[in-house]
């Protein structure tokens, strides 16, 4: 396989950029790169006006404006972040076999990339034990969920990838090169073998830990309180449809994170000779892509309160734009008439 990382890196002596002196030889096919361009280029128009639609419901809805949706509003965020920062960059250097950005963007997109991942899985972590609290310590939620913590968790969420990085940009020893397998910077081996390592355990293997312990305890809890109900045959469950609905919802979107995310990392530790087919970088790659612009598309179908706002909001641009367009149509029927009734005159005379 025709595989090599170029030697430019911060501080090196390719001051023009990632493309100075890389070997260009494409080696992934081109259908494959066309079908995950296309397709990807969907889901990014799909993810980027899915992600303004929910801060619009969650913002001009009343019933959305809660602390719990504060932590989806901010996901919103590190979505179109990583779409617009990481999605499409990526997706130009498959259209041109290479990445076309300066090398010091370069490494800032190697940084976006893992960066963002982490800071949505930690907020579904986030958001993961604030319904903890909501079913299961429910004496508790009121005194440990307030503005305060909700703002404190958010800025943990996107504050701790930005320590763990440091590391990167740090070290005495060259950490961050470009890869010609897979089009785009990455950590060099061996000594990106060490900070890779880290940014999967502290980015997604502890946030996902935590996130599986505390849906188990959740759906344990659930289960638990149900049985109660049925052996007794009286009273009802304190825990609301819309809470069990929440919380299905933020687990389908955790694991879509994981499943889109998690392959990619594991596969690029272990092929550390470079010897896997180039199209399975591509392939790969197109998996956490896709899963980067899918949340939106998960709360509407998931969650009724988001598919009623999204109607909503629908609805009102669209009648905005009939009202918009028989204003116009009656502007101009009004100058036509205007016209006729002034040319009749003139004739008269």
């Amino acid at each position: 396989m025709n595989s090599t990382f170029e030697n430019s890196t911060l501080g090196g002596e390719d001051s023009d950029g990632v493309a100075a002196k890389g070997v260009y030889t494409c080696t992934i096919s081109t259908p494959s790169r066309i079908l995950v361009v296309v397709l990807c280029s969907v889901f990014v128009i799909i993810g980027l006006l899915g992600n303004v639609l929910v801060n619009f419901a969650v913002l001009m809805t009343k019933n959305l404006r809660t602390l719990a949706n504060s932590f989806v509003l901010s996901m919103t965020y590190t979505d179109i972040v990583f779409i617009t920062c990481v999605i499409i960059p990526i997706l130009d250097s498959y259209l041109h076999c290479r990445m076309r950005l300066p090398y010091t963007l370069c490494a800032l997109h190697f940084y976006l990339n893992p960066g963002l991942v982490g800071a949505s899985l930690w907020h579904v972590t986030f958001i993961s034990f604030n319904r903890y609290l909501r079913i299961v310590q429910q004496n508790s939620y009121k005194r440990l969920t307030t503005t305060k913590s909700t703002v404190g968790a958010i800025l943990v969420a996107w504050v701790l990838p930005i320590v763990i990085f440091i590391p990167s940009f740090v070290s005495p020893t060259p950490m961050i090169g470009y890869s010609t397998s897979s089009l785009r910077c990455t950590l060099l081996p061996p000594q990106g073998m060490k900070q890779q390592l880290l940014l999967i355990v502290l980015l997604i293997a502890l946030p996902s830990l935590i996130t599986i312990v505390l849906y188990c305890r959740i759906f344990i809890y659930v289960h638990w309180n149900r049985l109660k109900i049925q052996q007794h045959g009286q009273g009802s469950s304190a825990i609301g449809k819309h809470e069990i609905q929440l919380c299905k919802m933020t687990a389908v979107v955790f694991v879509v994170i994981l499943l889109g995310y998690l392959p990619y990392p594991i596969f690029r530790m272990i092929d550390t000779s470079h010897s896997a087919p180039p199209d399975a970088h591509l392939y790969l790659t197109a998996l956490y892509l896709v899963a980067g612009c899918v949340n939106p598309i998960i709360y509407g179908v998931m969650n009724t309160r988001f598919r009623d706002a999204y109607a909503q909001i629908i609805g009102t641009l669209r009648r905005g734009i009939i009202n918009s367009n028989s204003s116009s149509h009656g502007e101009q029927e009004g100058t036509t008439v205007r016209t006729v009734t002034t040319n009749t005159s003139t004739s008269q005379a």
